[in-house]
């Protein structure tokens, strides 16, 4: 019974770990760049069936995470659903702050025409193109999770 609790807490170890890289990386990009979106690497086209650098990433992190724990890959599968559940709420968190933050500016000093297109533009608003909550990447997921269990049977015999 120990080990099943230490395996889930390993897993949930290694995924805020990898929240902590990801949030990192989301700041550094805002505070070089103002707009990660725009200049994100990971959001570069990978190859024509996975959409972009940060799906392979899914399936790449899920691959390793039930390689290491086949037998979890239920527990595996239900914390990459919440986390596409917490992207989507950061993205309404953000597009919410966010879009206060652009109209307070507008009413309240004389900007430039830059920030009255931005009012326009609803898609520069947020930052809606990092903390997306995909659901395609429930799938990426799942496409990872499914060939390390594959992987791991081939490598059973």
């Amino acid at each position: 019974m120990k080990n099943i609790h230490n395996d889930y807490i390993n897993i949930l170890k290694i995924f805020s770990f990898v929240v902590f890289i990801i949030v990192i990386y989301f700041l550094a990009y805002l505070i070089k760049f103002n707009n990660p979106s725009d200049i994100d690497l990971l959001s570069r086209e990978c190859f024509s069936f996975i959409k972009d650098y940060w799906a392979l990433s899914h399936i790449i992190l899920f691959f390793i995470v039930t390689y290491i724990y086949p037998k979890r890959y239920i527990f595996i599968m239900l914390c990459g659903i919440l986390w596409e559940l917490i992207e989507h709420i950061f993205r309404y968190i953000i597009d919410r702050i966010h879009h206060k933050r652009v109209l307070y500016d507008y009413w309240h000093s004389k900007l430039d025409n830059h920030i009255k297109k931005r009012i326009k533009n609803k898609k520069n608003l947020n930052y809606d193109n990092w903390w997306y909550g995909r659901p395609e990447d429930i799938l990426y997921n799942s496409i990872g999770i499914i060939l390390a269990l594959i992987a791991r049977s081939i490598l059973k015999y």
